[in-house]
């Protein structure tokens, strides 16, 4: 009887703790602790607390999941200014002319050298196949000059150098005036985001 006593007796005060009492579960027992003289009457404690303070879910953390993404200067939501800095970064990947190579079963392969001068690592260069109209020394900003494109993929880090590999076929077959005409890049968005900031690009996101 004299458990039911002071389980009756605790009632008023967790009734009405959040007046002028604890506001949250930990003080709620804190508080309520104070009266109870025995298991059951503790055990009720936390159960009247839990009510009076259920626990809030906890918030999920949100982890960013790294994607490739490429980084070419024709789209049309670029403004000039916005192609020139993209057009730099290009300038910055340094290569050596491609070499046609034959792997141990005899398909033929190509391989590209490049140095990454920028300061961020790079996944991988496209390159574009230059008309054979196109008779200058410098590389074309326009996508008609180029007749054909090409990925080489593989991680460059910044300021290093890698040796990339392409298997298409038709690459051996077109061995002849290149540029790079894009890159990408293998981050979460927001670190794609920030890159394309470092670049100088102010116009569009990922």
């Amino acid at each position: 009887m004299r458990t039911l006593i002071l389980l009756v007796a605790l009632i008023p005060s967790l009734s009405f703790a959040g007046w002028f009492g604890p506001s949250n579960f930990d003080d709620c027992v804190l508080d309520g602790i104070k009266s109870a003289k025995s298991d059951e009457a503790a055990k009720y404690v936390y159960v009247a607390c839990g009510k009076k303070f259920p626990e809030k879910p906890q918030s999920r953390v949100s982890y960013e999941t790294k994607s490739g993404w490429s980084i070419e200067p024709w789209s049309s939501r670029l403004n000039e200014r916005d192609k020139n800095a993209i057009w730099t970064s290009f300038g910055k990947i340094d290569h050596r002319d491609m070499s046609v190579k034959t792997e141990y079963v005899g398909e033929k392969y190509t391989e590209l050298t490049i140095t990454n001068r920028n300061s961020f690592g790079i996944d991988g260069v496209k390159i574009g196949i230059l008309n054979k109209t196109w008779k200058k020394n410098y590389c074309s900003r326009s996508v008609d000059d180029y007749s054909m494109f090409f990925d080489f993929n593989g991680i460059v880090n910044s300021m290093s150098t890698a040796t990339l590999k392409n298997t298409d076929p038709a690459l051996v077959r077109n061995k002849s005036s290149y540029c790079v005409i894009g890159l990408g890049i293998y981050e979460t968005k927001s670190e794609a985001n920030r890159i394309l900031r470092e670049i100088g690009v102010s116009s569009v996101t990922f």
